[in-house]
């Protein structure tokens, strides 16, 4: 970590580490070690065959849940206007919802009391959440 390098673009998102530049090295660079636990909940990384990346597979941490969540109200979900990644996080980490049911059990007097949410965007993401419903 702290290395500077020479990168081309290799495929559409991953870009390809083509040199490392020594003479810029300043003495301070550490080397990289790859995780072996997840750094939400502590349990054991592993790494499915065929994939590349580290995951974590414990269907009750934390970060897997709300990510579940995120997913579920995104457009290639539920599709639930007004109810994006940062209200998802809030309510999550406020412990107003744990699951998927929690969502549809919100309350404008829960809404209301969060950051950024008045009365008018309460009542608009109970009536986005209830639209989903159909």
């Amino acid at each position: 970590i702290g290395d500077s390098v020479i990168i081309k673009k290799a495929g559409d998102i991953i870009p390809e580490v083509v040199n490392v530049v020594p003479d810029r090295r300043t003495g301070e660079e550490v080397p990289f070690v790859m995780p072996t636990h997840c750094p939400e909940c502590a349990s054991e990384l592993v790494r499915i065959e065929g994939e590349v990346a580290l995951r974590c597979i414990n269907p009750k941490c934390p970060a897997q849940i709300r990510e579940g969540l995120i997913h579920f109200v995104s457009r290639q979900a539920m599709n639930i206007e007004g109810l994006g990644e940062k209200v998802i996080s809030q309510l999550f980490r406020e412990g107003l919802i744990h699951d998927v049911a929690d969502i549809y059990r919100l309350t404008k007097d829960q809404l209301i009391d969060l950051e950024r949410m008045g009365e008018k965007s309460a009542t608009n993401l109970l009536h986005a959440i209830e639209a989903s419903k159909q």
